[in-house]
């Protein structure tokens, strides 16, 4: 929703989008960052989805007003996430936390379902925050998923488009690069 602010705020200037979206980050800083981030109503549960659609949040909020606590707060959160869900040997985020082995889960999701897949938006993430290393080797890992699941990983296809031309030096955000006259 602060993304969809952020972005309306683009489309129809004036209108106050800007500050509802910091509004509603506020509220959602009290309730989910200050105590634990956790999905929905359960405390116990949290998922990539949830840090990944939180720092792109923070990512577009920082963006359109330049305040570095966005970028700041993006960047520890992007530290969490790897701390807590990133799998080394695998080069990509578990779709839960590390510690929980629940049965119920597939641990490792690539595949975009009714919302854009996790290891997609963090790739985009990590891109936006300027961490490339770690963004290559989660790019090379998702590409790898490509040739098994390529019809599930449209999020993904773009995630890595994005990372590539950002690596070749080109003018391009997550929806796409400008072309120079």
């Amino acid at each position: 929703m602060i993304s969809a602010l952020v972005k309306a705020e683009d489309i129809l200037p004036g209108k106050s989008y800007l500050k509802l979206a910091e509004e509603l980050f506020i509220k959602i800083e009290k309730k989910y960052i200050k105590n634990n981030i956790h999905h929905s109503f359960s405390k116990d549960i949290v998922f990539i989805e949830d840090y990944a659609f939180l720092i792109n949040s923070l990512n577009d909020l920082y963006d359109k007003t330049m305040n570095f606590n966005y970028k700041d707060l993006a960047k520890k959160l992007t530290i969490q996430a790897i701390d807590k869900f990133y799998l080394t040997e695998k080069n990509i985020f578990q779709k839960n936390p590390k510690i929980n082995d629940d049965v119920f889960f597939n641990p490792v999701d690539i595949g975009d379902n009714t919302i854009p897949n996790g290891n997609a938006i963090m790739l985009i993430n990590l891109v936006r925050l300027g961490m490339m290393n770690e963004a290559k080797k989660l790019s090379e890992s998702l590409n790898g998923y490509l040739n098994i699941y390529k019809s599930h990983m449209m999020t993904s296809l773009r995630a890595i488009d994005f990372f590539c031309n950002i690596k070749e030096g080109k003018n391009c955000n997550e929806l796409g690069c400008k072309i120079n006259d």
